[in-house]
């Protein structure tokens, strides 16, 4: 309910504030994803097919909203219905209001959470499961909170964040995140970077959670790109919800490299070192058969390689999905 009421707050200050109507974008995803281990037969679903919604606008000078709605998935009711939204997401994936001017920039309302990396910049219809990090996997990035944005040029942007946790099963743990980050352009190099930390529960060495229990755990994405005429290169270092800075158990090291040539067809190949010891290696092409990136066609296949697995768990697992994406874009300005 807060949630909705958080939507129509924003939806009718644009509407009596604006003289011109939002740009809303309507995106639907329709895939079908494999996921095969040695010994065991296939796994076959439709994956991440869903409908997603973006509506964007502004009023005034100085004044902009955004809602990004993930209308419906393949299990509507986790969407809808998840009794800890905070932790395993919703519907509703942000919703604010923003104030900016040449140098200062102020956001509020449910927020993209800063998390660093290029990977976590992009929509979540646009990502591909065989081939996104644990990084991806792990953090849910959408929290209620405020954010303040510093531009000292227009290359570079920092950012301070204080927002709901991740780990904030019930408004009444009082749980809270706070972030900081740095979007930067230097010629043909380009940054993401983020360090942030998170109160939530400990946990055992099961993962179930100690009653009574505050700690606090440290997250860090340092997204790094290299653009040239025909090739991009894309270094990225992760390290989610670890309690010291020292502890490398949950880093990962992330190496994309694509070929940029033509506007109509997008290959990428990606090797990283999930938590420093399990290796993935993989692909994505996409394919605009359109004269714009209103559709795409993609096809995404990884083998990831366990350095630790039990008699009965797979050593490695193959993961594929292909489909496409279209983009249904409408102005009312």
């Amino acid at each position: 309910m807060k949630k909705l009421i958080l939507v129509l707050v924003v939806a009718g200050i644009a509407a009596s504030a604006s003289a011109e109507g939002p740009d809303i974008t309507i995106t639907g995803r329709l895939e079908g994803n494999c996921t095969a281990s040695k010994g065991t037969a296939p796994d076959w679903s439709f994956g991440m097919s869903s409908l997603y919604g973006l509506v964007e606008g502004e009023f005034g000078e100085h004044f902009s909203y955004l809602a990004s709605l993930h209308l419906l998935s393949t299990a509507p009711r986790e969407l809808y219905c998840n009794e800890k939204p905070l932790v395993y997401g919703s519907w509703l994936n942000a919703a604010y209001l923003s104030f900016d001017t040449e140098k200062i920039g102020i956001d509020a309302g449910k927020l993209f959470y800063t998390a660093g990396t290029f990977e976590l910049d992009e929509y979540d219809v646009y990502s591909y499961i065989p081939i996104v990090s644990d990084f991806w996997m792990s953090l849910t990035t959408y929290q209620y909170g405020l954010a303040f944005r510093f531009k000292p040029s227009e290359d570079h942007v920092l950012k301070a964040q204080v927002t709901t946790s991740p780990y904030m099963t019930e408004l009444s743990t009082g749980n809270l995140a706070y972030g900081l980050s740095w979007t930067g352009q230097m010629g043909r190099f380009s940054t993401i970077w983020a360090v942030g930390t998170q109160r939530g529960p400990e946990l055992n060495d099961e993962g179930e959670i100690l009653p009574g229990t505050k700690v606090y755990y440290m997250t860090y994405g340092l997204g790094n790109r290299l653009t040239f005429d025909n090739f991009q290169y894309t270094l990225e270092l992760t390290n989610y919800a670890v309690r010291q800075a020292a502890d490398l158990k949950n880093t990962s090291v992330k190496f994309d490299f694509a070929c940029i040539a033509d506007d109509s067809i997008r290959p990428v190949v990606t090797v990283s070192m999930e938590r420093l010891r399990d290796l993935k290696y993989g692909f994505r092409l996409e394919w605009f058969p359109l004269k714009d990136d209103a559709m795409r066609i993609f096809v995404a296949a990884s083998n990831r390689h366990f350095s630790e697995s039990l008699p009965e768990e797979p050593s490695h697992i193959f993961s594929a999905c292909a489909g496409l994406t279209y983009d249904l874009r409408l102005s009312f300005k």
